[in-house]
């Protein structure tokens, strides 16, 4: 699961050298692809001072928060059976199954701990990691997941791609890390929001680069849906399509419907525990919009949901680059695969 791919980065966030793969995928700010752009449903708000967007965790969220509102279903039950049946029977003054009651409520209470654990993932934090590009001061500001604010100028900020190969696909996604004077010490790690194969790296690296480096029209007229999360919680049904887009295989949608509903009712009542990311003053000072810009663009500008959402999510065939060839599907012996060759040709031309 891509979920899982993504948390075991967070081991490698700080305080670490970098890596082979690192150097090997590092992406050029000043080089201009030829290519459309795609933002990949990560943008909050986009205007022509900054560019508002969420981490590559937001996609998940509510994930885990099902996983434990399902256990505490289960478990909730033998407890509170546990509790009941105790009451009852020593009322009764029937001993009997009295061990049998006590174990209940023992075995099940590590496992509710355990489902709030799962649920604090999710809940009881801010409805999102924001990751502002200021283009006008070229500034860079994050928002940890502890509430501060790391920032660095977008010319010194290392930004590179890297890839995860699973036993069935290989995953890709764009990082940006923040160095140390040394240059090779890194002291801050953020993922932008993108996860899929090779196709549409480039075309969502395109649209964060040129905004920062070029005029903000092309980008901010790609973008035709804003994250309707801005100083506000999500809707339930924008939380299940959320969740549902994660997976880009349109049969499973079906297969797993009650399982996206779960994830949906758990991500939003994880939601509703949280609140909106609030930035320090001086960062809002730095990022004031122009009364009459006329760039702006935010949840209040988007389109019904479900025609919006999923126009905003499509992959333009027109990549710029060839995909790489797969291997043939009558080899049924594993072939060893580089993990870097597919991006090079993409990141160096």
């Amino acid at each position: 699961m891509k979920f899982l791919k993504f948390n075991k980065l967070r081991s490698q966030f700080t305080d670490r050298p970098l890596t082979d793969q690192e150097r090997e995928l590092c992406l050029d700010q000043k080089l201009r692809r030829n290519i459309c752009l795609f933002d990949q449903l990560s943008t909050v708000r986009i205007n022509s001072t900054y560019l508002e967007a969420v981490d590559v965790y937001h996609n998940w969220k509510g994930v885990m928060a099902g996983i434990g509102l399902i256990i505490a279903a289960f478990m909730g039950t033998i407890f509170v059976s546990g509790i009941w049946f105790f009451i009852v029977e020593t009322n009764r003054g029937d001993w009997s199954g009295l061990s049998v009651n006590i174990l209940a409520i023992v075995l099940s209470s590590p496992f509710l701990f355990l489902c709030y654990l799962l649920f604090r993932i999710d809940g009881f934090r801010r409805t999102y990691e924001p990751i502002r590009f200021n283009r006008k001061n070229r500034m860079v500001y994050i928002m940890r997941r502890d509430g501060t604010v790391a920032s660095a100028p977008w010319d010194e900020v290392y930004c590179a791609g890297w890839n995860n190969i699973g036993r069935y696909e290989s995953t890709f996604g764009l990082k940006c890390l923040i160095l140390d004077k040394d240059r090779v010490t890194v002291r801050n790690t953020f993922l932008l929001n993108f996860q899929g194969d090779v196709k549409g790296i480039m075309n969502f690296w395109e649209y964060i680069r040129r905004y920062m480096e070029e005029d903000p029209k092309d980008s901010c007229e790609q973008v035709t849906y804003c994250i309707p999360i801005g100083n506000h919680w999500e809707s339930p049904l924008y939380g299940c399509c959320r969740l549902m887009l994660a997976i880009d295989f349109v049969p499973f949608w079906i297969m797993f419907s009650p399982l996206f509903l779960a994830g949906a009712i758990a991500r939003f009542l994880a939601m509703l525990t949280c609140w909106s990311p609030k930035w320090p003053e001086e960062v809002e000072r730095a990022c004031a919009i122009e009364p009459d810009d006329p760039f702006v663009r935010d949840w209040r500008t988007n389109p019904p949901l479900i025609p919006g959402i999923f126009s905003a999510i499509r992959i333009d065939t027109q990549v710029g680059e060839p995909k790489p060839p797969e291997s043939p599907r009558r080899n049924k012996k594993r072939q060893p695969i580089l993990p870097l060759a597919p991006l090079q040709p993409l990141l160096h031309n």
